[in-house]
């Protein structure tokens, strides 16, 4: 066999051997970027339906309430205040951007008031270890927005409102109203936090 039919073979070889690992390759990388099939995609659709229930939202924001008030409530007793960072655990992206925006203007003006002297998630400044809601009344789920009311008591009852998104495959926090003994005086957070912005 002469030179040239040996390096022309073993070429070859060398061409089919790389070849091979790139298909072996690609093969093994597209598993992992492959997109969803259509049974998984359905799967995911079903989950997100189930939660657009007035029952699941309902139970969402027992749920997310529960959690927190515990957190103060044994912050309470320690004489201390919660560590977790609860809005970013249960409020949307918009509500987390709105207050780092409202922290990063404070932290501008620290001759100012802070923005936040009262506790949104106690409907206060103090707060006592009877902390609960109750009467939980999802009034309208409008595609991916949901209105919920209900009465939140930290020493005392007192009607509040929350709007929740659903994102991220669940719902969060984009509002809290707060409404005081004048059915007409409330406090919404996220227009004061706007209304302040733009000051």
């Amino acid at each position: 066999m002469n030179t040239y039919r040996r390096n022309t073979m073993k070429h070859g070889a060398l061409t089919l051997l790389l070849l091979g690992i790139a298909l072996t390759l690609n093969a093994c990388s597209s598993k992992g970027d492959k997109a969803p099939t259509a049974a998984e995609a359905s799967d995911a659709t079903t989950a997100d339906k189930d939660k657009m229930t007035k029952e699941y939202v309902r139970q969402r924001v027992e749920a997310i309430y529960a959690d927190v008030f515990a957190a103060y409530i044994k912050a309470n007793e320690d004489g201390s205040i919660p560590k977790q960072d609860f809005d970013k655990k249960y409020c949307s992206k918009a509500w987390n951007k709105t207050v780092a925006a409202v922290n990063k203007k404070d932290a501008q003006h620290p001759d100012w008031t802070p923005f936040f002297e009262s506790d949104y998630w106690v409907c206060g400044q103090d707060f006592s270890s009877e902390l609960h809601i109750k009467d939980v009344k999802v009034v309208e789920i409008f595609e991916k927005t949901a209105h919920v009311e209900f009465t939140h008591h930290n020493f005392s009852d007192k009607p509040e409102e929350i709007i929740l998104v659903f994102e991220r495959g669940d719902w969060y926090i984009e509002n809290f109203i707060e409404h005081d003994d004048n059915p007409d005086a409330e406090l919404n957070w996220m227009e004061v936090m706007d209304s302040y912005l733009n000051e």
